[in-house]
């Protein structure tokens, strides 16, 4: 059986008056209870021993006696050091507490101080728990050294140099612990891989986590859940990252936020990185041109209030999805890269630019919002040091409006920036341009781009493709300077084409006003091209659309579903279903309820998730008779079709109901005519529909 054993430095009733003492006398797995005093000694254990104070570690002191030695040198398997203050060992690989080549061994609830490293595992030791210890002001405050499999949980480590250090260490937990204020490092991996570091909290370092590893080493490293905040350099720097993860943490407040230099193979995921002075995500070579790094992916990070949010040089084949760049000075930064697609990202409000491709070739940009940044949507610009600007890039399906300057700006006709591919994207409400391009052989086609405050479209390359277009400008649509060999239409295509007619050709040319040459100029042989009184369209000097699109000529169609007849009695509610179909675009729709004394209602609906609605109509059912209700659709481009007339009859035929004949007063009850269903209760059939209640009541 197991025995106890007592320890106390002055009292002289104990069993021992030193540590080592009782653990020379002690046999394996004996408990040695240390009462409180100051024990100048280094203790040496090397079988199973639980070593605990009884009153804790604010009481109970041991200090080094020999100061290149450990307080505690545990040389075996299973033994626990509770409860102490310790301190004063000064070897550079010795800690105060030192485990060489040993396991399952438990460090807990001490304060370890002053030494060149507080905690040193060291030599295969693996599964050993430290746990609620609090290490400061030591060189190293926890040294793991060719270590394993070893939990650190719940540790505070402050004022070291550097807090929690890992050395050709691997598959190590690092959870819920607390590392601040270490002058150099809170954790440092160094050549360690298979680690999980997660839920930390680390903060006002001067850098927060660090990792370095050597070229093509497999880090395959996990932080999770850690919040890194106020670290006076990067917040998370990782070098060489291969095949490490990145996710759920939270960085903010520091000089830079996330950081992974030649990463390859890693992912971010699900990151809040905000407020830091530099840039929110950087992934790059550090100037190693001659290194291209590939295959990383950032998905639904939130990067907010950085100076750059996402900052991408010379790493090639990165995936970014779904992520949220917001209210940074430039929201996504790629410089120098290759093969890059971004789809699926929010970036707005940012203070200069939404996307920069700065020299930057063969990127895909598909799908993406780029809203209300105060200068430019998605900006190229040239590249120094002979570098060609941004070619061969897919532009495709993104929303690039309300910027505060053009929405895509390209820039380099004289260095080579071309071969770039503008598709299906909607560019509206831009301060200045919708697109203003420079360069040759762009491909801009399936564009919407309305209401852009200088214009759709500015030109001065040569050899670009602009065709199937819709432009619905104010100033103007398109401005072409010094663009020789333009062509602003390809050959007729079976379509539909962007309106929705049956050839692609040209561009569809309107105004908001109205009077646009695609608004003017009608389609008489139904080919969906305009040929009356005009069939081509010259924007300046040689530049001509020869197959511009014509607008839509055909008024909406209006067919009551359900009900065709029925009669109602008090208090029972009418639905009423009905399609409205166009080929293009329906504007507006409106129903019209006239009475019999010539009074009309009208209400507006709105289109809410393709149903068109409206909350009420009052309807003044008095006098007696009939009522009648139509609707009228309109579409985009202003043609009008009134249908559904339905006649309701108010009738009474009961005395004292009102009517002047049997004697009774006039009772007046305005009534709601249409009500919204909290529900769709109808499927519609056709484009769109309408689905409203009829309700009637008759006179009490």
């Amino acid at each position: 059986m197991a025995a106890e054993i007592r320890v106390d430095d002055d009292d002289g009733t104990k069993d021992y008056d030193t540590i080592q003492g009782a653990v020379d006398a002690a046999g394996d797995y004996d408990t040695i209870l240390v009462y409180p005093g100051t024990y100048n000694e280094n203790v040496n254990v090397d079988i199973p021993l639980n070593i605990t104070s009884t009153d804790g570690a604010s009481v109970t002191h041991v200090t080094a006696d020999v100061l290149e030695y450990p307080v505690f040198d545990i040389e075996s398997n299973n033994v626990t050091i509770n409860g102490f203050n310790i301190s004063g060992t000064t070897h550079t690989y010795r800690g105060s507490i030192t485990l060489d080549e040993v396991e399952y061994c438990n460090i807990t609830n001490n304060n370890i101080s002053n030494s060149d490293n507080g905690i040193f595992i060291r030599l295969t030791s693996k599964n050993n728990n430290l746990v609620d210890n609090h290490v400061s002001g030591n060189t190293k405050g926890i040294y793991l050294w060719y270590t394993y499999y070893n939990n650190l949980t719940n540790n505070v480590v402050t004022r070291n140099n550097n807090g929690i250090y890992l050395e050709s260490s691997e598959e190590n937990e690092l959870i819920d612990n607390t590392i601040l204020d270490n002058v150099d490092n809170g954790i440092y991996l160094k050549d360690s891989y298979d680690n999980n570091l997660h839920n930390n909290n680390v903060s006002g370092n001067n850098k927060g986590i660090c990792m370095y590893s050597p070229k093509d080493f497999p880090s395959d490293n996990n932080f999770s859940s850690n919040t890194v905040f106020n670290n006076v350099n990067e917040g998370i720097f990782l070098q060489y990252p291969l095949d490490s993860t990145l996710t759920d943490n939270s960085v903010y407040n520091n000089s830079e936020g996330i950081v992974l230099q030649y990463p390859q193979d890693s992912t971010l995921t699900d990151n809040t990185v905000f407020n830091n002075t530099g840039s929110g995500i950087t992934l790059d070579d550090d100037g190693d041109h001659e290194v291209r790094n590939e295959n990383n992916t950032l998905i639904d990070n939130t990067v907010l209030n950085n100076n750059k949010g996402i900052d991408i040089l010379y790493v090639d084949n990165t995936t970014l999805i779904g992520n949220t760049v917001l209210d940074n000075n430039n929201g996504i930064w790629i410089d120098k890269c290759y093969y890059n697609n971004l789809t699926g990202n929010n970036v707005s409000n940012n203070t200069d630019k939404g996307i920069y491709l700065f020299s930057s070739h063969h990127n895909n940009l598909v799908g993406n919002n780029v809203l209300e940044n105060c200068v430019f949507g998605i900006y190229q610009n040239i590249g120094g040091l002979h570098l060609t600007s941004s070619n061969y890039n897919f532009i495709e399906y993104n929303n690039i409006s309300y910027n505060g300057d053009n929405g895509i700006y390209m820039d380099g006709y004289n260095t080579g920036c071309g071969n770039n591919n503008l598709s299906g994207n909607i560019l509206s409400n831009n301060g200045w341009y919708g697109i203003s391009l420079k360069g040759t052989a762009h491909y801009i086609y399936n564009n919407t781009i309305s209401n852009n405050g200088n214009g759709g479209i500015y030109l001065t390359g040569e050899g670009n493709y602009i065709y199937n277009n819709y432009f619905n400008n104010d100033i103007r649509n398109a401005y072409i300077s010094g663009a020789p060999g333009t062509q602003l239409n390809t050959t007729n295509n079976t379509g539909p084409n962007i309106i929705g007619g049956p050839y692609i050709g040209g561009n569809f040319w309107a105004t908001p006003d109205g009077t646009g040459f695609s608004q003017v100029n009608t389609d008489s042989d139904g080919d969906g091209f305009c040929d009356s009184p005009n069939s081509s369209y010259e924007l300046s000097n040689g530049n001509i659309d020869y197959l511009p699109l014509a607008g839509d000529s055909t008024e909406p169609s209006v067919v009551p579903i359900a009900p065709l007849g029925k009669e109602v009695v008090t208090g029972e509610l009418l639905e009423l279903n009905v399609s409205v179909k166009d080929d293009s675009d329906i504007f507006s729709v409106v129903v019209n309820v006239s009475s019999v004394n010539d009074t009309v209602d009208t209400a507006f609906l709105t289109n809410v998730n393709g149903y068109w609605v409206n909350n009420s109509i009052t309807l003044d059912v008095n006098p007696h008779g009939e009522y009648n209700l139509s609707i009228n659709a309109t579409d985009e481009f202003g043609n009008s079709n009134t249908s559904m007339n339905l006649s309701v009859i108010g009738e009474s035929t009961s005395a004292g109901d009102g009517n002047e004949d049997d004697g009774g007063s006039p009772v007046y009850h305005p009534q709601p005519l249409f009500d919204v269903p909290t529900a769709n209760p109808l499927l519609l059939v056709g484009v769109l529909g309408i689905v409203v209640m009829f309700f009637v009541r008759r006179r009490e």
